[in-house]
C-alpha cells in the first residue's frame, strides 16, 4: 500500500540529518581555515520523503562553543551548543528549543522541547479507541475525523560517533515522550507515524549508520552507507517500525550557485516491521543551506 496522503515524518530527516554534521557544524573546514571556537549559523532545509510522503521546511538557528578549540582530535569538537527551529508542513506547524553538550569528540547528548500546532488537515491528527486498531492511510482517509489540536515532544538524543579513516560510524537513539490536546485516549502522530496515548507515551527510536567518505576534486564530502532505524512505542513490539537501507550524503563548505555550505542527504530503505507497510520501500530526499554564518 503505497501512502498518497501523508505528512512529511521529521524523523525520518533526522536519520541522514545525523549522518554527518550540517557544513562547518563539527567537521573541519577542507580548506584547512581556523575554527572559530564561537559560531552562530542560520540554516534551512527543505526535505521531502515518499511512503509516507510530504513536504517540510524549516529554519534553524544555532550558536555554538567549542570548549577545547586546538586540542586533539578526541577533545577538539568538544562543544556546548543551544538552538531553536521552526518547521512548517501542508499539517502542521512547529517551533523547538534545543540544547547539546558533547564531552569529547565523539560523544553528544541533545535535549529539547518542541510543541506542535495541527491544523486539522491531510488526517494527520487524529483520535483512536485503541493503540492497536488500524491506522494506516487508508483507514484514516475512510474514517475522517481530522482535528485541529496541539503535540508536545520532549526529547533526549545521545550520540555516538567514530571515525577510521574513511569510514564513519554513527549510532544514536531517541527518547521522546508526547502529550496532546486531541480527544484520545489515544492519537496518531505523522512524525512518527504511529498511535500514542494522549495523556503521555514514551516512545523510543535508534538508529545506525556506516558510511564511506570521500572528498571530491571539488573540495565537497561525499558519504555513501548503510542505515538500519527501529523505533518502538513504550518497550512494546506493537506498532514496531524497523528499516534497513542505503543513503547517500553530499555537503560542501563552499557556494553551490545561489546555495551557501550546501547539504544534500538521499535514503532509499525497505519496512522490515511495520503495522502496514511491510516490505515497500521508503525514500527521503533533504537539502539544506546556510542563509548566515558568523
Amino acid at each position: 500500500m503505497v501512502a498518497t496522503r501523508r505528512v512529511l515524518p521529521v524523523a525520518a530527516s533526522l536519520v541522514v540529518a545525523l549522518v554527518l554534521p550540517a557544513a562547518g557544524q563539527g567537521v573541519r573546514p577542507l580548506d584547512g581555515a581556523p575554527v572559530s571556537p564561537v559560531t552562530t549559523e542560520v540554516r534551512a532545509q527543505l526535505a521531502t520523503s515518499l511512503n509516507n510522503a510530504g513536504l517540510q521546511q524549516s529554519v534553524e538557528w544555532t550558536r555554538r562553543r567549542l570548549l577545547h578549540p586546538g586540542a586533539s582530535p578526541l577533545t577538539a569538537d568538544a562543544h556546548l551548543s543551544f538552538g531553536t527551529q521552526a518547521a512548517a508542513s501542508p499539517s502542521y506547524a512547529r517551533l523547538g528549543v534545543w540544547g547539546q553538550y558533547a564531552p569529547l569528540s565523539i560523544v553528544s547528548l541533545r535535549a529539547g522541547i518542541e510543541p506542535s500546532q495541527f491544523f486539522g488537515t491531510f488526517d494527520s491528527l487524529m483520535s483512536f479507541a485503541a493503540q492497536d486498531v488500524p491506522f494506516d492511510n487508508d483507514t484514516r482517509r475512510d474514517r475522517g475525523g481530522a482535528a485541529a489540536g496541539r503535540t508536545l515532544r520532549l526529547y533526549a538524543t545521545p550520540t555516538l560517533r567514530l571515525r577510521a579513516g574513511h569510514l564513519v560510524a554513527l549510532a544514536s537513539g531517541d527518547v521522546e515522550r508526547w502529550t496532546s490536546s486531541a480527544a484520545g485516549p489515544w492519537f496518531y502522530e505523522p512524525t512518527r507515524d504511529t498511535v500514542l496515548r494522549t495523556d503521555g507515551t514514551v516512545l523510543y527510536a535508534a538508529r545506525s549508520v556506516l558510511l564511506y567518505e570521500h572528498v571530491t576534486a571539488a573540495a565537497a564530502r561525499l558519504g555513501v552507507g548503510a542505515m538500519l532505524t527501529d523505533q518502538q512505542v513504550e518497550g512494546r513490539r506493537l506498532n514496531r517500525v524497523r528499516r534497513a537501507g542505503a543513503l547517500v550524503t553530499l555537503q560542501s563548505d563552499g557556494r553551490w550557485w545561489w546555495l551557501n555550505r550546501p547539504a544534500v542527504n538521499v535514503t532509499v530503505a525497505r519496512y522490515l516491521d511495520d503495522p502496514s507497510k511491510d516490505g515497500e520501500v521508503y525514500a527521503a530526499l533533504s537539502l539544506a543551506t546556510t542563509l548566515r554564518r558568523r
